[in-house]
């Protein structure tokens, strides 16, 4: 397929991943086939997903003014072992946070692979795609610790900007004014990021997936498309917004919807691990072929739904 022929369209893909949806989830319907697929889903967004809706009643008696000084006075008199919980509960943070992580990407791997191939293997993709998945986590976890730093160091000079604007007395418009280019270069810089991992998931796992390379070949491959499509990606964020709106409405405000008429229980069993991934299952699914479908429109070469020994990936 030629650049001149090519046509690249947002829309199309939405028709033939409903389409894979129902064959792979449908066609026919097997349970256990469903509960396989759904815990490599699981995996894929771990972390990402579940609903949880927790309900406190104050007690009316309660003088919740008094809470701020009740907790410093407590924390003057115990500050170290407040300090040694506060570092024992962030060192589990990161330790749960690096494991969801690795698992995470194993995930994406096998559920790219039960998508791609109609199946609901588990062990497989879980041994076969290792590597890729372990390099995949090794990437994602420079590039979030990377992240974090720029994302705490925008917040740091905004923090610090604000209190020098404030000890000098600059006028609230004065201090607004030069703070908005500040906050400016935080959102673009959040931008960016949400876009390269957004891409990561999309586009360079499954380039990964048919190459068999490393996260680092991947985007080299994904950036030459990239560099000569631009406005057609622009194009997919754009209705990657609209789509994340609708799925967002079904994920949380549809069973909020039933909750109101089927109680609790619905809320309680959304929150459980896995059993969210499972009911969520084709939407999940959804997603995952809207991307391979879109990026397959560049050319067979790109394309995870025919073997991959029949037209391998150019060399870069």
């Amino acid at each position: 397929m030629t650049e001149e022929s090519r046509h690249i369209s947002v829309i199309e893909p939405v028709s033939v991943a409903l389409e894979r949806v129902k064959e792979v989830l449908l066609r026919p319907f097997d349970f256990p086939r469903w509960l396989a697929i759904g815990f490599c889903a699981w995996l894929a967004y771990l972390g990402e997903g579940g609903i949880s809706n927790f309900n406190y009643r104050a007690n009316n008696n309660r003088n919740f003014s008094q809470i701020p000084s009740e907790v410093a006075n407590f924390v003057n008199e115990n500050w170290p072992l407040v300090i040694a919980i506060g570092a024992v509960v962030l060192i589990l943070i990161i330790a749960v946070s690096i494991v969801f992580s690795w698992l995470r990407s194993r995930g994406q791997f096998m559920f790219l692979h039960c998508i791609a191939n109609n199946e609901a293997g588990v062990e497989l993709p879980w041994n076969q795609y290792s590597k890729e998945g372990n390099r995949l986590f090794v990437f994602k976890l420079i590039a979030g610790i990377i992240s974090f730093f720029v994302i705490a160091f925008f917040v740091v000079a905004i923090i610090i900007f604000a209190l020098l604007i404030v000890e000098r007395g600059i006028s609230a418009v004065a201090g607004v004014t030069c703070l908005i280019p500040a906050v400016l270069l935080f959102i673009c810089a959040a931008i960016v990021m949400a876009i390269f991992f957004k891409f990561t998931t999309d586009f360079v796992v499954p380039i990964m997936y048919l190459r068999r390379c490393g996260p680092a070949e991947g985007w080299r491959i994904f950036l030459v498309l990239l560099s000569s499509n631009k406005g057609e990606f622009f194009l997919y964020i754009l209705f990657q917004i609209v789509l994340s709106i609708i799925i967002f409405a079904i994920r949380y405000i549809a069973p909020c919807c039933l909750c109101c008429f089927g109680g609790c229980c619905v809320m309680v069993l959304l929150a459980l691990p896995y059993v969210w991934a499972v009911v969520l299952l084709p939407v999940l699914a959804f997603s995952r072929s809207y991307s391979l479908y879109y990026l397959r429109q560049f050319g067979p070469e790109f394309d995870v739904f025919i073997p991959k020994s029949v037209v391998p990936l150019p060399q870069v």
